[in-house]
């Protein structure tokens, strides 16, 4: 039991630091989703 609670809380930290795949979840925080995607709304506006 013990195992398999440290087993589930390691992947779960895993899993929270990895932006790639909380992105692909749907689990991104819509602050950082805003600011990575400004850039690119800028850039085709201006062309």
């Amino acid at each position: 039991m013990i195992k398999r609670t440290s087993l589930l809380v390691i992947t779960l930290l895993a899993l929270s630091g990895c932006d790639q795949i909380a992105q692909k979840m749907g689990m991104e925080d819509p602050a950082k989703k805003e600011a990575r995607l400004e850039p690119d709304g800028k850039a085709v506006g201006s062309a």
